[in-house]
C-alpha cells in the first residue's frame, strides 16, 4: 500500500452524510429569511429638563467610522426631529431595514437634564438608560442582522 491510497478510495457513506447534514443545515440557517421582526419601537422617556429637549428618530441609517479618529458613528440617510416635552411615550413601526434609532438632544448645553430612556421592541425591554444629557445626546440604536 502506497502512502496516499487512502486518497484514492471512495469515503464510506457513514462518513460523508454527517457531514453534508452539516453542510445543509448550515445553509439553511443562513438562507432562513423567516427571522422574526419586531413591528413597533415604544419609546418611553421620563425625568427632569429646564430646557427644551428634541427627539431625533430614524430607521434608515448604517454603522461607519471617523477614518481620522476612530470614532463609531451612525450615519442617518433620513430623519425626524421633534420638540419633546417630559414625560414621552410614543410608538414607531419598523420599516423594511429593520432598523431604528432614537437620540435625545438638550438644547441647552449648559444646564444638564437629567433622564430616563427605555425602548421597547414589540414590548421586549431592550434598554434601560438613566443619565444627565448635557452636550453629548443620549442614544439607542437596534438593528437586525
Amino acid at each position: 500500500m502506497r502512502l496516499f491510497d487512502w486518497m484514492r478510495r471512495p469515503a464510506a457513506p457513514g462518513v460523508l452524510l454527517p457531514i453534508l447534514t452539516l453542510i445543509a443545515a448550515g445553509c439553511n440557517s443562513i438562507l432562513d429569511t423567516s427571522q422574526d421582526y419586531a413591528e413597533n419601537a415604544r419609546v418611553v422617556i421620563t425625568g427632569t429638563a429646564d430646557a427644551p429637549l428634541k427627539m431625533v428618530t430614524s430607521t434608515n441609517w448604517f454603522p461607519a467610522q471617523n477614518t481620522n479618529t476612530g470614532e463609531d458613528l451612525i450615519l442617518m440617510t433620513d430623519s425626524a426631529v421633534y420638540d419633546i416635552t417630559l414625560p414621552v411615550d410614543t410608538t414607531f413601526k419598523f420599516t423594511s431595514t429593520h432598523r431604528f434609532l432614537v437620540r435625545i438632544i438638550n438644547t441647552d448645553t449648559t444646564q444638564g437634564a437629567d433622564l430616563r430612556l427605555r425602548v421597547y421592541l414589540d414590548n421586549d425591554l431592550k434598554t434601560d438608560q438613566t443619565t444627565t444629557v448635557k452636550s453629548i445626546p443620549m442614544q439607542f440604536s437596534w438593528r437586525y442582522f
